[in-house]
C-alpha cells in the first residue's frame, strides 16, 4: 500500500488505517473524489437548477459525511469552538457547496445566503449542509454509537415473516474490540482524548443532556442511556440556530427587519422536498432562479439596475416593489394575483387532497350562488363539494383581501404591533365589500372579473 498504511489486521470501511500524514493524505484525496469531482459534474451536467439543488441536497453532500469522523480524529482543526471544527478539509467542503449552490442561483453566494441555504426547512432554510458546522457532529456521536455497540452489542434487524418470530441475540463485538471501546474513559488513544475533549461542549447543546452539569456524567449517560439519532437531530437543530443567530447578530438592522419574511417553511418545501414526478411541480428556470435568489436574499438585477415607473431606482434585491410610492401594483393588481394564483393552486391540489373530484370543481368567481342575486359573486375561489359523496356542504367559498394603505396611520409604538393597524382598517373594508356582494345592489358591488 502506501506509504505508512497498515496493510495487516482488519479494514475499516471507509476509514483510512495508518499513521496521521496516510490519513490525511487519504482524506484530500476523498475531497476530490467525493466532493469536487461531483460538484464540477453538477455545475457541468444539470442545467435546470431545481434538479441541480435537489441533486446538491440529497445526492452531492452526503458523500462526504462520513469523512468528517477522519478530518476530525487526525487533529487537523484550524479553529474550533463548542460546535464547530475548522479544518482545511471541512471549510474546502463548504466552497465547494457554495459553488454548487451558486450554480442554482446564478448568483455568487454570500454569507448571508449561506446562513439561509444552511438552516433547516422547519426554521425556513433550504437545510443544506455546512461542513464546519457538522464536522464535531460526524466524530463525537458515530464514536458514541460505537460505545454503545461495544456495551450491549449490534441488535440485529427484527424478522417479520412470522408474527411470533423470536428475536435473535445482539451480536457481541470481540472482546478486544469491546474494552477498548469501554476504557473511553481512561484511554489515551487520540482517538478517546479529542472525544473527551470535543464531546462535552457538544453535548451541552442538547437540552436533555443540558441537566448533566459535571462533562463526565453527561458522557455517561450518553454512551449509556441516550438513542444516538435523537440526540444528533437536537443538537443538529441546535447547532444551526446558532450559526444563524450568530451571523445575523453581523447584519445591519435592514436586513434583520426583511429576513424573517423570506425564512418561511412553506417556500422551503416548495423548492426541496416536492417531488417533480408531477409536471405541475416542476419550475421553470427562470422562475425558479428568481425564487432562489429572493429566497436568500441575492441580487435579483444586474447593474445597471432598472427604474420603477414612480421614477425610483429598484434595488438589486426588489424590496422597493413592496414600498413604491406609486403603487406600481396598485391593490385590485395584487388582489387578481393573489386569486389566480390560488385558483390555480388548488386545482392542482384539491382533487388530489379529494375535497374535489377534479380541477373543473374548483370555480373562478362563480354566479348563482345566492338565489336572491344570481348575478352576484361572493367569493374569489370556489370549490364545488357536490361531488364527495361524504360532503354536507354544495360549496366552500374563498375570499382574499389586500391590506390598505398606511401613510396615514399613526406611529406604531412597537415592532410586535405593527400589523394591528393595517389589518384593522383592511378587515373594515374588506366587511364592508362582503357586506355589498352578499346583500345586493344597495353596497358596492364588484362586477369586474
Amino acid at each position: 500500500g502506501d506509504a505508512g498504511e497498515v496493510t495487516t489486521g482488519a479494514k475499516l470501511l471507509g476509514s483510512p488505517v495508518g499513521s496521521v500524514d496516510f490519513s490525511r493524505e487519504f482524506l484530500l484525496k476523498r475531497l476530490q473524489s467525493k466532493c469536487v469531482d461531483p460538484v464540477n459534474a453538477l455545475i457541468d451536467v444539470v442545467q435546470d437548477p431545481q434538479v441541480a439543488l435537489i441533486l446538491l441536497k440529497y445526492c452531492v453532500q452526503p458523500m462526504t459525511e462520513h469523512l468528517h469522523f477522519v478530518d476530525v480524529a487526525t487533529g487537523s482543526a484550524t479553529s474550533s469552538s463548542n460546535s464547530t471544527y475548522s479544518s482545511e478539509f471541512s471549510t474546502s467542503v463548504r466552497s465547494n457547496h457554495q459553488r454548487a449552490l451558486s450554480h442554482v442561483a446564478g448568483r455568487t453566494i454570500t454569507p448571508l445566503a449561506w446562513l439561509i441555504a444552511t438552516s433547516s426547512i422547519g426554521d425556513g432554510g433550504l437545510g443544506l449542509r455546512d461542513a464546519v458546522d457538522t464536522n464535531l457532529q460526524g466524530f463525537v456521536l458515530p464514536l458514541a454509537r460505537s460505545m454503545q455497540y461495544a456495551k450491549n452489542g449490534v441488535a440485529p434487524l427484527r424478522r417479520t415473516r412470522t408474527e411470533n418470530a423470536d428475536i435473535a441475540e445482539p451480536f457481541l463485538l470481540h472482546p478486544g474490540v469491546r474494552d477498548l471501546f469501554l476504557n473511553w474513559e481512561l484511554s489515551q488513544s487520540p482517538l478517546f482524548v479529542a472525544f473527551r475533549r470535543y464531546a462535552p461542549g457538544l453535548t451541552q447543546l442538547d437540552p436533555d443532556l443540558a441537566a448533566f452539569v459535571d462533562p463526565i456524567a453527561r458522557l455517561q449517560h450518553l454512551v449509556n442511556h441516550c438513542p444516538i439519532k435523537a440526540v444528533r437531530r437536537r443538537i443538529n437543530r441546535a447547532v444551526r440556530r446558532n450559526t444563524f443567530q450568530r451571523g445575523m447578530a453581523s447584519q445591519p438592522p435592514s436586513v434583520q427587519t426583511i429576513v424573517p419574511s423570506v425564512m418561511t417553511e412553506l417556500t422551503s418545501v416548495a423548492a426541496t422536498s416536492i417531488t417533480r414526478a408531477e409536471r405541475a411541480f416542476r419550475f421553470p428556470t427562470p422562475l425558479f432562479k428568481t425564487y432562489m435568489r429572493r429566497k436568500l436574499r441575492l441580487p435579483l438585477f444586474q447593474a445597471p439596475f432598472p427604474k420603477c415607473r414612480c421614477g425610483a431606482v429598484i434595488d438589486p434585491e426588489g424590496d422597493h416593489i413592496f414600498n413604491c410610492p406609486g403603487y406600481h401594483y396598485p391593490r385590485d393588481v395584487i388582489h387578481d394575483t393573489y386569486r389566480n394564483a390560488s385558483h390555480g393552486v388548488l386545482a392542482q391540489l384539491a382533487p388530489l387532497a379529494g375535497f374535489v373530484a377534479g380541477p373543473h370543481d374548483v370555480l373562478h368567481e362563480p354566479q348563482n350562488l345566492i338565489p336572491d342575486n344570481p348575478r352576484l359573486r361572493p367569493a374569489d375561489t370556489a370549490l364545488s363539494l357536490e361531488s364527495v359523496n361524504n360532503s354536507q356542504h354544495s360549496y366552500l367559498l374563498l375570499d382574499y383581501s389586500t391590506s390598505v394603505k398606511t401613510t396615514n396611520l399613526p406611529p406604531l409604538t412597537s415592532p410586535l404591533s405593527a400589523p394591528a393597524p393595517t389589518a384593522a382598517q383592511a378587515t373594515q373594508q374588506h366587511e364592508i365589500g362582503e357586506n355589498g356582494k352578499l346583500h345586493g345592489p344597495n353596497r358596492t358591488v364588484r362586477t369586474r372579473i
